[in-house]
């Protein structure tokens, strides 16, 4: 136990390897993490640069992966910011399969703790609670709904609650809160967050046994799509070419347990 006890007591003695950077630097620890985050940031924004150069090529998934892994540590700092956005707003050419592929890959090449650490701090959950919400762009927010989807279900899940503390809910306040969320045109861009919403939504309608202030949020939304969509293309999506299952259809379909049953399955 003495033993035990001594070899603990050197351990902590020991000066760690940042001590002994920061007396051969001569820089305070503060300025030593202000200084290596710079560096990383640094040096992460210039492999993006060299990749981005090559336009016809895509960044190989390992290099992603890695490269989003070294941002885990510093993702909540002001200063990482803008390489946290150029990482969601990447779109690869060809995704990646995990046949191919690691199966720590995710489809769109990044590291899967850097989608869940990015989900927490903005949804301000677990270790991240009282940590700002990073202040991602919408680019970068959408991104990160389409390669992780369950950032997506945060928010939606994060929407209802919103409308159902209001004292008065009605369609005006739920189009602020449609808007301030961009939710509306995120899926007109990616339909696949259409998509979502329809079998999010299908769920909620059947759990809540059709209570009027999810109809009304569902209707609200339904009606700030199809203006947005008319808005930014001109027209009304195409159910068979735009969207294979137009909400203003699906919705308001009574839903049966086995519509419950398969949404919870995806």
């Amino acid at each position: 136990r003495g033993a035990g006890r001594s070899q603990a007591l050197m351990e902590q003695q020991l000066p760690t390897t940042t001590d002994w950077l920061c007396t051969h630097t001569g820089l305070l620890r503060s300025q030593y993490a202000a200084l290596s985050v710079d560096k990383l940031t640094s040096s992460i924004t210039t492999i993006l640069a060299s990749y981005s150069a090559n336009s016809g090529c895509d960044i190989p998934p390992g290099v992603l992966h890695e490269l989003s892994e070294m941002c885990i540590p510093i993702a909540h700092l002001s200063k990482a910011l803008p390489v946290v956005e150029a990482l969601l707003k990447y779109r690869m050419k060809t995704p990646v399969f995990a046949s191919n592929h690691s199966s720590c890959y995710t489809r769109s090449g990044l590291c899967q703790k850097f989608l869940e650490v990015i989900t927490g701090l903005q949804a301000g959950e677990g270790s991240y609670a009282g940590e700002p919400k990073l202040p991602l762009s919408y680019h970068a927010r959408t991104g990160l709904w389409v390669k992780h989807l369950p950032s997506f279900e945060k928010e939606l899940l994060d929407l209802t609650e919103a409308v159902c503390s209001l004292d008065t809910p009605s369609a005006t306040t739920i189009r602020e809160l449609l808007g301030s969320r961009e939710l509306a045109k995120s899926c007109v861009d990616y339909l696949q967050l259409f998509s979502y919403c329809d079998e999010f939504f299908k769920v909620l309608l059947a759990s809540s046994k059709g209570a009027s202030t999810v109809t009304l949020l569902i209707e609200t939304l339904n009606t700030c799509f199809l203006e947005t969509h008319q808005l930014l293309h001109g027209e009304g999506p195409r159910v068979a070419c735009d969207c294979p299952q137009l909400l203003v259809k699906s919705w308001f379909s009574k839903p049966t347990m086995t519509d419950h049953t398969r949404a919870q399955q995806h």
